[in-house]
């Protein structure tokens, strides 16, 4: 029986174009902006002046002001200065965000924006300055780092529609969570993130569509130590997913495409709809130089976890999003603690319920943890936000066959080598490898990939916070499975300033399952997933 084709899809020449084209896109902006930066020296004279005028204006202002210095003070600098300012009082200084914890501390600004500010706390003078040291734990799912981009995104952004039709309520929102965390220390945030997916082919009788919406309600609570590096939280997340249609866009990948790599990690209804997904106490930072959370977690959103790789801010497929050739068990009970060495160098240390079950409390009786540790260092940082590389290896004594694992014992080891590759940082590089060492704990043999994320590409000229990238995927199920291959582009940019737009292109070479059961013969021997995926946040 013929596979059912949607539409047609790319063959190899079409997509070789598609890819050559992105190149170009990649190439051009930064091209054009290097061009644009070769000023004349009559305007590089003038433009000196105007630095110093106002340099020395800055300077005898600074030396004028007397008390604790606020985010509405004219000499505050960096992020402190680009925090939007609400309608108080104005005999009454507008507050500061608090010190964030590891995890939480939000992405760091544009590279043409060096980033000055200092914590600072809404009760009077700045603390200590921050160490521009990233979280080791970089999933932008993982709840600490969501809640921290869900602040940062208050902040004024470029977007394609500068008034956005929720403009007031998320101004209203963005009032009452500051307000309640000044007076309580309890920080809300709503994450919605909403993926629609055609293919262009589907094994016989099998949908080719379909939708999914994931929300996600983050709550922290500053129980002590509030304001300093050792601050200690408790982080609640509570998340939802549902589907439109028979089948959401992972499931698309999975059972209509014969994937195994996937088409959309993450975006598949649950049942039941809601679930508590993470309850943990954390305590520490990176100032600190140490952290650690116990309670209820997920392995797969704190190990071998890049900023860059992320199905609800860059790329989608499971494989460009996950190591599932690591036999991570699924929500459970379990501790994880880290320690920085130094600024580029740091170590991680997990355990976690093998019969961990996102739906269930799992079964802690049974004393079974899957255990892992990782290494994570910069080997050639270009800029203080530099991401780390990360080596982890782990152990799983067999549990719960859910997730990434099949139930089995097995140990294994992956590494992601992840890379800027301008002295700005907007164009980073990410090579990952993964296997299942010994026994077959997890449910995907070996896997490998690369991706190139170019922030900021201007695509459009007036935005300033697009993004772009493009990568490519190989697979081994199993002995028994033929390799697959996936090649991988998107597009993110910003239509109005509290909602993001991706447009995602997936051309997936010889799924793994879309063959015979007895002969193995081949049904499906390529096929293609266009993706459009909506992202606001509150």
């Amino acid at each position: 029986m013929q596979p059912k084709r949607r539409f047609f899809g790319p063959d190899r020449q079409s997509t070789a174009f598609i890819l050559a084209a992105l190149g170009s896109c990649l190439i051009a902006p930064a091209q054009a902006e290097q061009r644009s930066l070769e000023l004349s020296p009559a305007l590089e004279a003038a433009l000196s002046a105007v630095a110093e005028d106002a340099s020395l204006r800055a300077s005898g202002a600074q030396n004028a002001r007397s008390g604790p210095t606020t985010c509405s003070d004219p000499g505050a600098t960096g992020s402190a200065a680009r925090q939007p300012s609400a309608e108080v009082d104005p005999a009454e200084p507008e507050p500061c965000p608090l010190m964030l914890a590891e995890g939480e501390v939000p992405e760091g600004p544009d590279p043409e924006e060096p980033d000055t500010a200092e914590s600072q706390t809404s009760e009077g003078p700045p603390a200590a300055r921050t160490r521009a040291v990233p979280p080791i734990i970089s999933d932008p799912s993982d709840p600490s780092r969501l809640l921290g981009e869900i602040v940062q995104r208050e902040t004024e952004r470029n977007a394609l529609i500068p008034r956005s039709p929720i403009n007031d309520l998320s101004e209203a929102t963005t009032r009452l969570s500051n307000g309640l965390y000044n007076d309580t220390g309890v920080r809300l945030g709503l994450n919605i993130n909403h993926a629609s997916q055609d293919l262009s082919v589907a094994l016989p009788n099998q949908p080719t569509g379909g939708s999914t919406t994931d929300l996600d309600f983050i709550l922290s609570w500053d129980v002590v130590n509030r304001g300093t590096p050792t601050v200690g939280k408790i982080y609640a997340h509570l998340e939802g997913r549902w589907d439109y249609g028979t089948r959401g866009p992972q499931n698309l990948g999975f059972q209509s495409l014969g994937s195994a790599i996937g088409t959309a990690n993450a975006f598949s209804g649950y049942e039941p709809t809601f679930l508590l997904r993470n309850l943990y106490w954390q305590q520490g930072s990176s100032e600190a130089g140490w952290f650690y959370r116990i309670g209820r977690i997920t392995t797969d959103a704190i190990l071998g976890t890049s900023k860059y790789l992320s199905p609800v801010t860059t790329f989608l497929s499971n494989a460009s999003t996950g190591f599932f050739a690591n036999a991570y068990p699924d929500t459970g009970y379990g501790v994880v603690a880290g320690a920085w060495i130094t600024d580029r160098l740091g170590v991680m240390a997990l355990a976690s319920d093998a019969y961990g079950n996102r739906f269930t409390d799992g079964d802690l009786s049974r004393m079974t943890f899957y255990t892992a540790g990782e290494i994570a260092f910069k080997q050639w940082p270009l800029t203080e936000n530099a991401g780390y590389s990360k080596i982890t290896i782990w152990n799983n004594p067999g549990g719960l066959p859910i997730n990434a694992m099949t139930g089995r014992s097995g140990w294994g080891m992956s590494v992601k080598l992840e890379q800027e590759l301008t002295t700005d940082g907007r164009l980073i590089g990410i090579g990952r490898w993964s296997k299942s060492l010994g026994g077959s704990a997890a449910i995907w043999d070996e896997q490998a990939s690369a991706h190139l994320v170019y922030n900021n590409p201007r695509l459009l000229r007036i935005l300033k916070d697009d993004a772009i990238g493009v990568g490519f995927n190989w697979l081994k199920v199993n002995e028994e499975t033929r390799d697959e291959y996936d090649i991988e582009v998107f597009y993110r940019f910003p239509l109005f300033q509290n909602l993001d737009v991706t447009l995602a292109y997936q051309y997936d070479i010889q799924p793994a399952n879309a063959v015979t059961p007895i002969l193995k013969r081949s049904i499906i021997d390529d096929g293609s997933a266009f993706t459009l995926r909506l992202r606001t946040t509150f």
